[in-house]
C-alpha cells in the first residue's frame, strides 16, 4: 500500500508522515509505504513513474498548483487513489469535490480525525488493487481500474484502452500476442475477447445487436455477425447468471 503526502509546510508535512507511520505500525498488514513531497510537481513525477499512489494525502493550499487541481490533474490522468485533503480553511470544500476525494480534513491533523479516515481508504484501496492492472505508457506506469475499461484493442502493436470516462490510455509497443497481453482481464469474468485484437468489457455494453455493439455512453462498434452471436450470448449469461439479473 503506497500513500503520498504532499504539503508545502515542513512541519505539516512532518506531522502527516509521523501519523502515518503510528497507522502503518497498528496495521502491519497493510504494508504501508509513505512517500513525502514538497511540490505537486514532484507526487506528478513520481506517480507518472510508479503507476500512481494508493493513497493521496495533499495540503489545499499550495503555490503553483494548489491541491484541488492537483486532485484533478490525477484524476485526468487516471489515478484513482483515495483523495484526502488536509487544509487550515474550509473555504476550498465544495471546491475539491472536483477531484472526488474521500474526506476533508481540518488543521490540525490529528489521529482522532485521520485514523478513521484512513481506516476506509486502506479498506477501498485494497480492494480496488485487487481488481486493476498496471499499464506501461510513454509518460510512465499506469493503474487501471478493470471496471474502468470500457474495451481494450490492439492498434500498431500498441493497446488503446477505452475507459468509461472517455479517456483513452495507450500502451507502449508490446512483444508479446494481444491474448498475452491481455491475459489478465480475460480472467476476469466481466471481460470476453472478440477476434485477435479486441477485448470488450461485458459490464458496459448496452446492446449487442446483429452488426453493431453499443456500450452505455453510446460507443459503438462495428463487427461481424459471428463475433456478435458470441458475445451476445456470453452477455445474456453474465446478466441473467442464475436467472437473476446483475443490476
Amino acid at each position: 500500500m503506497k500513500i503520498a503526502v504532499c504539503d508545502d509546510n515542513q512541519l505539516c508535512r512532518d506531522t502527516a508522515s509521523e501519523l502515518l507511520q503510528h497507522y502503518a505500525a497498528e496495521h502491519p498488514d497493510a504494508e504501508i509505504t509513505i512517500f513525502s513531497y514538497e511540490h505537486a510537481d514532484d507526487l506528478m513525477d513520481a506517480a507518472r513513474k510508479t503507476g500512481g499512489f494508493d493513497i493521496y494525502i495533499l495540503d489545499i493550499i499550495m503555490p503553483d498548483t494548489n491541491g484541488v487541481k492537483l486532485g484533478v490533474l490525477l484524476r485526468e490522468n487516471g489515478y484513482d487513489g483515495k483523495i484526502i485533503y488536509l487544509t487550515s480553511s474550509a473555504e476550498y470544500a465544495i471546491e475539491s469535490f472536483q477531484a472526488q476525494p474521500l474526506q476533508y480534513i481540518i488543521k490540525p491533523v490529528t489521529k482522532e480525525k485521520l485514523f478513521p479516515v484512513l481506516d476506509t481508504a486502506v479498506s477501498a484501496a485494497s480492494c480496488r488493487k485487487e481488481k486493476s492492472i498496471i499499464v506501461k505508457t510513454s509518460d510512465g506506469r499506469i493503474r487501471l481500474p478493470i471496471e474502468s475499461i470500457m474495451y481494450a484493442e490492439l492498434q500498431r502493436n500498441k493497446i488503446s484502452y477505452y475507459l468509461v470516462s472517455g479517456k483513452c490510455v495507450q500502451s507502449t509497443t508490446i512483444r508479446i500476442s494481444f491474448a498475452d497481453a491481455v491475459q489478465e482481464l480475460s480472467c476476469d469474468d466481466c471481460f470476453v475477447r472478440c477476434g485477435a485484437s479486441l477485448i470488450v468489457n461485458l459490464l458496459h455494453i448496452a446492446a449487442a445487436k446483429t452488426d453493431e455493439l453499443r456500450f452505455r455512453d453510446g460507443t459503438t462498434l462495428f463487427l461481424s455477425g459471428k463475433l456478435l452471436t458470441d458475445i451476445r450470448k456470453k452477455w445474456y449469461d453474465y446478466w441473467l447468471d442464475d436467472g437473476e439479473e446483475k443490476l
